[in-house]
């Protein structure tokens, strides 16, 4: 892998820290580097074996022509793929079933429930259903052995004092539901959180000598128990902890929860590229900018022009304003339109 920059003093401080110590958290804040650092971790590691996990196949893929052949790159939920059997792979296409017929189908009924205005309302079927779903998504999703009543996610209008009924009242039903799904000659389709629940629990081992887990911020519980139990292998979690996205499905900020050296990009690539080229923009632009404001028609005549008048008079004055020329779909001859000089020495030109 040929690297075509010069690293900055923090990412040199981050190889340095990887080469020292086991595990490392690099907190890497927006366009300090958190795409680069990763390779010249892997670059100065050598033909150590590295795994590099992303959240989407597209950064995996795009990560996998950077990195060099000794070093994998994966998401977590391609590991569950590839450690599950082919039928569970099968039951991933398979289409759930509607919320309100599983409630139907664990022979549930509306519940009743008041609100933190004291007023009683009816929890319908298809919410109950759709409540049994996402509370055992949740548990997939956590670090948990098996599902508990915090799992089980009741609307913030009902009475918190009242929330533990129908959390008690359906726990059962998210246990049996992930015991249909956990099956090994279950038939019924599974989701995604799903799988890496049971990859969670099948205990695979990643076959490397580091692992770069990228994007940490937005990981979960599940996912930081798989890694927890990597301990033959060294793990970098890189992170933004501004950047979480994903708190309102389950997920955790690692990066404030992992124990390990943590160190820091701050140096954002970003503002300085941004700042110069809008700078530059800005000083070249800004005349021709306020002298096309000052020629351009009424809202009312522009409207009132017919629409092929209106592109052929709006093409000629940007070829006026910039070009100083006609182009061969306009009508006025190159005599017609003011030179350059004219233009400059009449800015206020109507």
């Amino acid at each position: 892998m040929k690297r075509s920059f010069i690293p900055t003093a923090e990412q040199r401080a981050v190889i340095e820290e990887a080469l020292r110590v086991g595990d490392l958290k690099v907190k890497a804040f927006a366009g300090a580097g958190k795409t680069s650092t990763p390779q010249l971790v892997a670059e100065h590691f050598g033909h150590r074996r590295g795994m590099y996990l992303a959240f989407n196949r597209e950064i995996a893929a795009s990560a996998a022509r950077r990195f060099p052949p000794q070093v994998g790159a994966r998401t977590m939920h391609s590991l569950a793929w590839a450690s599950v059997s082919p039928s569970a792979r099968n039951r991933m296409s398979l289409r759930g079933e509607p919320p309100h017929e599983l409630a139907a189908r664990f022979g549930l009924g509306p519940l009743e429930v008041r609100t933190v205005t004291g007023n009683a309302v009816e929890i319908a079927l298809f919410e109950i259903g759709r409540m049994i779903v996402e509370g055992r998504d949740r548990f997939c999703r956590s670090a948990d052995v098996q599902p508990a009543a915090q799992h089980i996610v009741v609307d913030d209008k009902i009475d918190e004092a009242v929330a533990a009924q129908p959390r008690a009242y359906l726990l059962p039903y998210i246990g049996r539901l992930w015991e249909e799904g956990a099956a090994a000659r279950a038939t019924s389709a599974i989701s995604p959180d799903v799988l890496l629940k049971l990859l969670a629990f099948s205990e695979l081992r990643i076959e490397a000598d580091y692992i770069l887990f990228d994007e940490a911020q937005d990981s979960d519980g599940v996912m930081l128990s798989v890694l927890g139990r990597q301990r033959h292998a060294q793990i970098i979690y890189l992170g933004d902890p501004y950047q979480q996205i994903y708190e309102w499905r389950g997920a955790i900020n690692a990066m404030a929860q992992i124990d390990a050296p943590e160190c820091a990009l701050t140096e954002s690539f970003r503002l300085a590229t941004r700042s110069l080229r809008s700078r530059a923009v800005c000083s070249h632009c800004s005349v021709n900018a306020r002298r096309s404001l000052d020629r351009a028609p009424s809202a009312r005549s522009w409207w009132k022009t017919p629409r092929w008048r209106r592109r052929s008079a709006y093409s000629t004055q940007i070829e006026q304003q910039y070009h100083g020329k006609a182009s061969r779909h306009s009508t006025r001859t190159r005599a017609e339109i003011p030179q350059q000089s004219e233009r400059c020495g009449r800015g206020d030109a109507g």
